[in-house]
């Protein structure tokens, strides 16, 4: 099986919550005075997504939040073409919260998106 997601050479644990992908376009679009649209395609099949953990200990969300880097080189499985992208993306969105305590140990929920530049 593939890694689904390593982040400037530092492999990630594949999540335990989700790890969304979404294909994006990029395009001018407008309509000349005759009433035809136009689209000019600027850049076609650029990905984003978002990626989501739950129960992590405080160690797994450091060392996952120590390798992220607001630009970040990304390889992250894409299903659509059933192997590796190699991106250069937008890690923003880092968030995490303590989702309970109990017998001395918290498990912390994790949470960013990806954009590719």
């Amino acid at each position: 099986m593939l890694k689904l997601l390593t982040i400037n050479d530092i492999e990630i644990p594949d999540p335990e919550g989700s790890l969304s992908i979404k294909k994006n376009d990029k395009y001018n679009e407008y309509e000349g005075e005759d009433g035809v649209k136009t689209i000019e395609v600027i850049r076609e099949d650029f990905i984003s997504g978002s990626v989501s953990y739950k129960g992590l200990t405080a160690e797994q969300v450091t060392e996952i939040v120590e390798a992220i880097e607001l630009v970040s080189a990304v390889k992250i499985y894409d299903p659509g073409i059933n192997d590796v992208r190699e991106i250069k993306a937008l890690i923003k969105d880092v968030k995490y919260d303590k989702k309970y305590y109990k017998n001395n140990i918290s498990v912390w929920s994790l949470s960013f998106t990806i954009e590719e530049l």
